[in-house]
């Protein structure tokens, strides 16, 4: 067997194809597609789709694939495994805390891609390979019950809730059930477990009592005094205060929720036992993801200009912080092209207009706003331009309005496609400078 897949797109040849029912296609319609680009065999739950020799039946094709990957997790046997949820900053925390580790040359296992789901995380731990020390793996929601249905699978014995924000609120009741959902880690985590969380959140002892029910110890991170690693932000270092002594390093990205991330990190590495003023020569190695505050140097008819890319998604508070660093951060002249935030169901228009707000108090020479007509009026507001996509003649009308030395700041819901803009100018016109 050279591997497993779940997608029959990305079949290879020996591959075995898992036929996943999923919420809008169910894979044994795919079985055909599978076999035909090279499947050694189809794994099925319907028996309608049984073919001698090239399929096998099982009760239920996700527990099976979820039985694979659990017993390669069990027989690498990792000294911990870490599991990261939150509204915003897992996948950034997920890979800062794996590269930290691997520059130390511990052997970590971590998902790539978006696996953050039932599917997906099962689907990476049966690739599992070279008995690793340490599992990082992050663990996504945007309904009630996928939390616990993780925890309990991974039995994570280092939690992490980076923050509780309105991400997929149109999903939930409330922003109190988003809080219930990402405190529901505890339940799958072994008592004796750490759990690492955003002390500065206003569910703090929501999250402290539901821990110490579970006989869970604590770990808080934030810029406020209580807090058991204090951050403080500096021009050119940042201060982490733990417990037992003070960290300085130097960060290789400016900004607040970064510096916080740092501070993620210091508690990640005293849960584990290990000596951090060892690992700080690192810290200044780590640079944004793609579409996570990414610097892009760019040109575009002869006009200089930087890029500072969040499009990889958005919510309320993500979009507020990262105006809020773009402002203190760049010179003059700056343009902000805002995409849609999604899945805000009733609170659609109310956040939108917090955002709206906001960009009327920073120090902006353009604005403008991509998405759905029908919150058009509330960008209007701000003198902003609004287009309902980023079309290749709308952003060519943003490009001509740019002009030279501007900085600016792409941030919205991936679904709305600001990445377009820094693709319309990519290749010999573009260079990443961070």
């Amino acid at each position: 067997m050279s591997g497993i897949s779940i997608d029959s797109r990305c079949v290879q040849v020996g591959d075995v194809f898992f036929a996943l029912r999923g919420t809008v296609n169910d894979g044994h319609q795919f079985i055909s597609d599978a076999l035909i680009k090279g499947a050694a065999a189809v794994v099925i739950d319907d028996k309608a789709f049984y073919i001698s020799d090239k399929t096998i039946l099982v009760d239920n094709v996700l527990e099976s694939l979820k039985e694979i990957g659990l017993k390669f997790k069990n027989l690498a046997n990792p000294k911990a495994t870490i599991g990261i949820t939150g509204s915003v900053g897992k996948t950034t925390t997920k890979v800062w805390i794996s590269e930290i580790l691997k520059n130390h040359h511990y052997r970590v296992f971590t998902t790539t891609n978006n696996y953050n789901t039932i599917f997906g995380l099962s689907l990476a731990l049966s690739t599992m390979e070279d008995d690793p020390e340490f599992c990082v793996l992050e663990m996504g929601s945007n309904h009630p019950g996928e939390i616990l249905e993780l925890s309990k699978y991974l039995s994570p014995n280092i939690g992490i809730i980076t923050n509780i924000f309105e991400s997929h609120i149109g999903n939930f009741k409330d922003k109190m059930e988003i809080a219930k959902e990402k405190i529901s880690i505890l339940d799958g985590m072994p008592s004796g477990s750490v759990l690492i969380f955003n002390g500065d959140s206003e569910f703090f002892e929501d999250i402290k009592r539901a821990a110490d029910d579970k006989q869970i110890r604590t770990m808080s991170v934030g810029f406020s005094d209580h807090c058991d690693y204090k951050v403080i932000s500096g021009q050119k270092l940042t201060t982490i205060q733990s417990p037992s002594m003070e960290y300085r390093y130097e960060p290789g990205i400016c900004g607040k929720h970064y510096d916080y991330i740092g501070g993620c990190l210091i508690a990640t590495l005293d849960a584990l036992g290990l000596q951090i003023e060892h690992f700080l020569q690192y810290f200044s190695m780590l640079c944004p993801l793609p579409g996570r505050g990414q610097v892009l140097n760019c040109n575009f008819h002869g006009k200089q200009f930087k890029i500072v890319d969040e499009s990889y998604n958005a919510s309320p508070t993500a979009v507020l912080a990262a105006l809020e660093v773009f402002d203190e951060t760049y010179d003059f002249p700056k343009v902000a092209i805002i995409g849609q935030m999604n899945e805000l169901g009733d609170h659609e228009e109310f956040y939108h207009r917090r955002i709206a707000q906001s960009i009327a108090d920073c120090h902006l020479h353009r604005i403008f706003f991509i998405g759905a007509e029908r919150l058009w009026k509330v960008f209007e507001e701000v003198n902003a331009k609004c287009y309902p996509e980023l079309s290749l003649h709308n952003i060519h009308a943003i490009l001509e309005t740019i002009t030279d030395g501007s900085r600016i700041l792409l941030k919205g819901s991936h679904s709305i496609g600001l990445v377009r803009l820094i693709q319309a100018i990519q290749g010999h016109y573009t260079r990443k400078i961070s």
